[in-house]
């Protein structure tokens, strides 16, 4: 006889008659009753059979004789159980092997799940499963690819006739209101405190507070998930030894080096490993800066140059500008630039999505605009010698993960805007995390000559938008003064004049006007060396942890250009965000004296040794400097809050 086991009673009223239906694993059974005397009968006796005969859930079986741990097995557990910096380096050497191979099977690990307490309504389930299955998309693809040959449905729009949505719908392309003043020096310098500061207290407070800000907002609760896994992800470690490995062999996209030798972990190498994360000092000196126009965001400042005190402390120029979270056009000197931008605003790509619940369900609708403008870019993101075959997606809540090598011109992403009636809250729309400002940043100085850099207070998953690169929108060439700040949004040799005339089909005024635009001018780049945001203080870096792309919203001008830096691997508390700023960065602008004070910088002291590690080599680097990372984050951060709830639990 079969087991019972868990058992769902469920009553329904019909009239005075009541209906009882049980489920179990083998068979249902409905019986008709009238009263509710048999229903406690019911559960007496399903109660009583289930602790004679040890049923919970399907029959009690043997547990089953486990194969005890081998030799090799037990020497791998004692070696995940010490801290690294007491591995002598052969067993790192060892360790660094078994975390590349066990990130095969990373799928596997149990993850812990946090970011809000998945207390969704019903009609929300539906919202996530689309958004999570990113296997899913080439099917999708194929599917909505025979209605592509249908015009996308870019409307004419005139200012009297537009059609009021929302609050705040109808934002300009330049939003002078949402420039900040010019800050003072003298301003800057009063608001110097100095504070004394717990590095470790610090990580445990921000992320609580992400954690509450996450699960108090119902636009992220249930939606926005951090996923912490104690094993590196094999694709993004297979991606960014790949790209190591052409930083160390690859010259102008051509190999000039065939590095293939095994990687040695020595004491030196060790130390830039360990070394991942900055650790301020007690005592730091802190910009009492309060989020306003002036400064739109939640970032703090801090500067950590020993020996520098409130009276006597030097305020840079780096902090003086103008803030802004939009791109913004200058009518005066860009009249042309600002007359295309008023004629882009009368053509938009907008949906009329509105069903769902806080998020709409753009992504995966076949009926979206947007959406489909965003897969049909997709299609021309090459996926010929990289390391993941799988082209990059931009939804709102999937990790963008992007494929290595120079992905920049081919890898773009469309998202909903304000203009739609969704009103960009929707699952495609990859700007949202970065417009809700969820990630604690910091802007920190330790040196003199390096200037401020940016650093994360919390973990961010890979493949996370964290901020994005704004400034002042130009053409034409770059004043020799302000080259170290702009960055090129499109060039001379960019094919995606060719790639949106694919896109937008049968709209033969709106393609003509865009290769207008690329005709006249070679160069569109964004500068904020006078107006920007805080990811001008983003460093280069030689190993970098970011990436930049390109996502557009509304349309394809220049003015339309959104520039998002991508985190490509987990980023722990404390590590710098940085991103690379170019090939010849450190040759012409630095002279060859980069500070990044990474191994794989060509002016640390083990690059000679270093530069020659095979592919392979370099994944046990990146599997070793994760459960470094890791390790740190969960006994400092993840354990203590644990132990915190499981006090008040106890305590309650």
């Amino acid at each position: 006889m079969k087991g019972i086991g868990l058992v769902s009673l469920r009553r329904r009223n019909r009239g005075k008659r009541s209906c009882v239906h049980l489920s179990s694993n083998s068979s249902e059974f409905s019986y008709g009753f009238s009263g509710s005397k048999f229903t406690i009968l019911v559960n007496f006796l399903l109660v009583t059979w289930n602790r004679m005969f040890s049923f919970s859930g399907r029959l009690s079986k043997k547990p089953k004789n486990l194969k005890p741990r081998t030799k090799e097995q037990k020497e791998i557990d004692v070696l995940l159980s010490k801290d690294v910096k007491n591995l002598t380096l052969q067993e790192t050497y060892k360790l660094a092997s078994h975390l590349r191979h066990t990130s095969q099977f990373t799928m596997r690990v149990k993850n812990v799940t946090i970011g809000g307490v998945l207390k969704v309504r019903r009609r929300n389930d539906e919202n996530r499963r689309m958004s999570e299955d990113r296997d899913s998309n080439s099917t999708i693809e194929s599917t909505y690819s025979q209605k592509w040959d249908v015009s996308l449905n870019i409307e004419d729009v005139k200012g009297e006739t537009r059609k009021k949505i929302g609050k705040g719908f109808q934002r300009r392309l330049t939003e002078d209101s949402e420039i900040g003043c010019l800050p003072k020096a003298d301003s800057l310098r009063k608001s110097v405190k100095k504070v004394v500061w717990n590095e470790v207290e610090k990580q445990i407070y921000y992320e609580q507070q992400l954690r509450n800000t996450i699960e108090n907002d119902p636009e992220l609760c249930g939606y926005y998930q951090r996923r912490f896994k104690c094993r590196i992800d094999k694709t993004v470690m297979k991606t960014n030894a790949k790209t190591l490995w052409r930083h160390f062999n690859e010259k102008d996209g051509k190999q000039v080096a065939n590095g293939d030798q095994e990687i040695q972990f020595t004491e030196k190498l060790m130390k830039f490993i360990r070394n991942g994360a900055y650790n301020p000092p007690r005592n730091r000196l802190q910009f009492i800066v309060e989020k306003s126009k002036n400064w739109d965001t939640s970032a703090l400042i801090f500067s950590d140059i020993p020996k520098e005190e409130p009276d006597n402390i030097k305020i840079p120029h780096t902090l003086l500008y103008k803030y802004t979270n939009r791109n913004v056009v200058n009518e005066k000197k860009c009249p042309e630039l600002a007359a295309i931008k008023k004629e882009a605003e009368k053509k938009i790509i907008k949906c009329d999505c509105c069903t769902g619940g806080a998020i709409k369900r753009c992504w995966q609708n076949p009926n979206c605009p947007c959406y489909i403008t965003n897969m049909k870019l997709r299609q021309f993101q090459q996926v010929d010698d990289v390391v993941v075959n799988e082209k990059t997606n931009f939804s709102t809540f999937n990790p963008v993960l992007l494929r290595g090598g120079n992905s920049f011109f081919d890898t773009i992403g469309f998202a909903c805007s304000d203009e739609c009636e969704c009103a960009g809250k929707c699952t495609n729309n990859v700007t949202l995390l970065i417009e809700k400002d969820v990630h604690p940043l910091e802007l920190y100085r330790k040196d003199e000559q390096m200037g401020f850099g940016l650093r994360a207070n919390t973990f961010i998953p890979c493949g996370t938008p964290v901020v994005e690169f704004t400034g002042e929108l130009n053409h034409g060439d770059v004043k020799k003064s302000e080259h170290d700040y702009s960055y090129a949004i499109f060039s001379e040799d960019d094919s995606f004049p060719t790639m949106i005339s694919k896109v937008l089909g049968k709209n033969t005024k709106c393609v003509a006007e865009i290769k207008k635009q690329f005709e006249k001018d070679e160069r569109w780049f964004v500068n904020p060396k006078h107006i920007g945001n805080i990811a001008r203080t983003c460093c280069h870096s030689c190993e970098p942890n970011m990436s930049m792309v390109r996502v557009f919203q509304k349309g394809f001008s220049p003015a339309h250009c959104r520039l998002l830096l991508v985190t490509h691997e987990v980023i722990f508390p404390g590590n710098e965000l940085t991103f690379d700023y170019g090939p010849g960065y450190i040759q012409e602008t630095l002279g060859n004296k980069c500070l990044c004070n990474k191994a794989g910088c060509r002016c640390s002291n083990i690059y000679e040794t270093f530069s020659k590690c095979s592919e392979k080599s370099l994944e046990k680097y990146q599997a070793l400097r994760y459960h470094i990372g890791y390790a740190e984050f969960k006994r400092n951060v993840l354990d203590a809050i644990e132990k915190k709830q499981s006090q008040k639990v106890v305590a309650q």
